[in-house]
């Protein structure tokens, strides 16, 4: 068969090889068979895309080339198949909205509907569907208040408050939301009022003031507000009374000027009056004229003893076999003693750190060894570790410890009593 073109003006086929068209005399483009052959491919990738159901490009195409071969029969094929399809879009999405209405799902079912605008009864069947969702709404109204009521009547405050809240104006909800709001306000103040009574019977006085200050005056609020604030003024009173007292006993029982530090610092806390100071200020002035009379003592001593030595070296040296006797006298001792503290050491009783630490303090205190103790726990807690300490060791010289009586350091108290 001999290819055919078609001609640009009037659409007429003539043979490949004319020059002017036998229909209406008007010359055939010279590219001809260029012209063909892009006709060609258009076409095909046309139909290529109709066969896919992508009917705009197949229809873009075939309008492009309008007069090739059956490119106009191609055209309305296209329109009537992708009418026919929109059609039987619409025709699903219509009976899918007639079943969301059978099965109850009527705002889907409504929205479906409206999107079909002008279909079949689309619209008659919006109208019953508003129809029904009427008719639901009264009859949800209806049963919501009757749940309001039992609520009410059963003494369940809150819940029908909500109900009655959610009818908004249907018959008297709004009446009996204000009502409820009312009973439920008074029901609340009563429950912080019985609160606050709780509170003062077990003592605990600022969960009470702060109850009472939020009750502003209900009942007598305001009188028990008054009696709570006045406890709680002597209960501080009392607390700081019992503090002070503790204070003032350690420092009687302090023998060093860092113990009535201590205490100062104590006072500094409880925010003491300067003239609840005074005793234990001039027990600070009595230590520490103590400390300094003894500092004096010792540098004398020390003095004495620099003077001396020159004495005894001279009597060393000629009592020089006496002196090697006493050397080693000496040793023996001193390893007595250390042999002693190692035994001292592995006897320690269960003591926390913090409770070693403060007895190793107050023994430094003294200039005098831990480890040539030994110690019981007598008691814990309260205000004081309490602890009794022996003298264990075979050099007598180096007990410096108070053979008598407390002594107290923070929270830790020696004593050799039981």
């Amino acid at each position: 068969m001999n290819k055919i073109i078609y001609c640009e003006s009037c659409g007429s086929p003539n043979e490949i090889d004319a020059l002017f068209c036998a229909n209406c005399g008007q010359p055939l483009a010279a590219d001809q068979t260029e012209n063909v052959a892009k006709e060609e491919t258009t076409y095909n990738e046309a139909m290529d895309a109709f066969s896919v159901g992508n009917f705009p490009k197949a229809l873009s195409l075939l309008q492009s080339i309008t007069y090739y071969k059956d490119a106009q029969e191609k055209i309305e094929l296209i329109k009537k198949t992708k009418a026919q399809l929109e059609i039987e879009s619409i025709a699903n999405e219509y009976q899918q909205a007639l079943a969301l209405k059978e099965n109850g799902q009527l705002e889907q079912a409504k929205a479906s509907l409206l999107a079909l605008g002008d279909y079949r009864d689309a619209k008659n069947q919006v109208a019953q569907i508003e129809l029904l969702l009427e008719q639901k709404r009264k009859e949800d109204e209806i049963r919501t208040y009757e749940q309001a009521l039992d609520a009410y009547k059963s003494n369940r405050l809150e819940a029908a408050l909500t109900l009655f809240e959610s009818l908004g104006n249907y018959r008297d909800a709004s009446e009996y939301a204000t009502l409820l709001r009312s009973q439920l306000q008074t029901v609340h103040i009563e429950k912080q009022y019985a609160q606050a009574l709780q509170a003062i019977a077990t003592k605990n006085y600022p969960v009470a003031r702060r109850l009472l200050l939020e009750l502003n005056g209900y009942k007598d609020s305001a009188q028990l507000l008054q009696q709570v604030e006045m406890e709680m003024a002597t209960k501080q009173e009392s607390e700081y009374r019992d503090a002070l007292d503790s204070a003032i006993l350690a420092s009687q029982q302090a023998t060093t000027v860092a113990e009535i530090e201590q205490v100062l610092e104590y006072l500094e806390d409880i925010k003491a009056p300067q003239e609840d100071r005074v005793f234990i200020l001039n027990r600070y002035q009595e230590l520490l004229d103590l400390e300094n009379q003894t500092r004096s003592k010792k540098s004398k001593k020390t003095k004495t003893i620099v003077s001396w030595v020159a004495f005894v070296a001279i009597i060393l040296v000629t009592v020089g076999s006496f002196s090697y006797y006493k050397i080693s006298e000496a040793n023996t001792l001193n390893t007595a003693v250390e042999n002693a503290r190692a035994t001292n050491s592995k006897k320690f009783p269960e003591m926390t750190k913090e409770t070693k630490a403060l007895l190793t303090t107050m023994i430094d205190s003294y200039e005098g060894n831990i480890d040539d103790y030994t110690y019981e726990v007598v008691s814990q807690g309260g205000a004081y570790t309490i602890i009794k300490y022996t003298f264990n060791s075979p050099d007598m010289s180096k007990d410096v410890l108070p053979s008598s009586g407390t002594r107290t350091y923070k929270e830790l108290a020696i004593t050799t009593e039981k």
